[in-house]
């Protein structure tokens, strides 16, 4: 945007206003604070302010279990069998080329190249 051209035209609309009209352009708007829905909802004659029983928050152990759980939580297996993958023991070598390449070449941290055991 060239700003040069943008204050010419900006002078020249000013330019062909009255000192009035220009006082009313000018002019700060007073603040007018808008309604909140709640204020809304008393104005329309709704005035029960109770909560339903759903919409309170309760402990996360006194809430309803469903009959079948979606997507359940794979059982840890670190502990039982330490090596195998689905644990989080001693793994073995990834046979991901990429990882593999990335393992030999090492890597540069800060300026000193660490490679991994």
């Amino acid at each position: 945007v060239n700003q040069e051209k943008v204050k010419d035209d900006c002078v020249k609309l000013v330019s062909v206003q009255t000192p009035a009209q220009l006082k009313v352009l000018l002019k700060h708007r007073k603040y007018v604070p808008r309604r909140d829905l709640a204020s809304v909802t008393v104005a329309c004659g709704f005035k029960d302010k109770s909560h339903p029983d759903w919409l309170v928050p309760m402990p996360k152990d006194k809430l309803p279990k469903p009959e079948k759980e979606r997507f359940p939580r794979r059982k840890s297996t670190s502990a039982a069998t330490p090596g195998k993958s689905g644990g989080r023991g001693a793994t073995a070598p990834s046979s991901n080329r990429i990882k593999v390449a990335a393992a030999a070449r090492g890597s540069v941290r800060n300026g000193i190249e660490v490679k991994s055991a």
